[in-house]
């Protein structure tokens, strides 16, 4: 940096008319040093840039992750559900039957009740 500083000066030695040396030494010293922090800036400014990247990458692995639950979820919830179904499912196919034998024996009842009754008229 001192190289820089001892150039700009000159050139400015050479390309103005100088009232004050020190003035101008001052100004060049200024001008570098802003240099400096510039360079110190951009150093920052490149790691923040990292920075972010990192945690843009670990925000996108924390969506990952949780897109992977949330299948795991969906699929256990459509297990449940199929095994729900199948539950219903036998649980219709058992009242059918119940409902096929009450049918029969009522049915059967009635029949049995008419032909006794029939009978009864006949022989009574």
């Amino acid at each position: 940096m001192a190289s820089i500083a001892e150039l700009l000066e000159n050139e400015l030695k050479a390309a103005v008319e100088i009232k004050n040396e020190q003035s101008l030494h001052n100004y060049v010293e200024i001008l570098v040093r802003s240099l400096v922090k510039q360079d110190e800036y951009m150093t920052d400014n490149g790691s923040i840039k990292a920075d972010i990247r990192a945690s843009i990458n670990a925000m996108r692995e924390g969506f990952r992750k949780v897109d992977e639950r949330l299948e795991d979820q969906r699929e256990l919830m459509n297990a449940r559900f199929a095994a729900s179904d199948k539950r219903f499912d036998d649980l219709i196919g058992q009242m059918n039957t119940r409902f096929n034998m009450l049918f029969f024996f009522l049915s059967a009842g009635f029949t049995i009740l008419t032909v006794l009754m029939t009978l009864y008229r006949f022989m009574g």
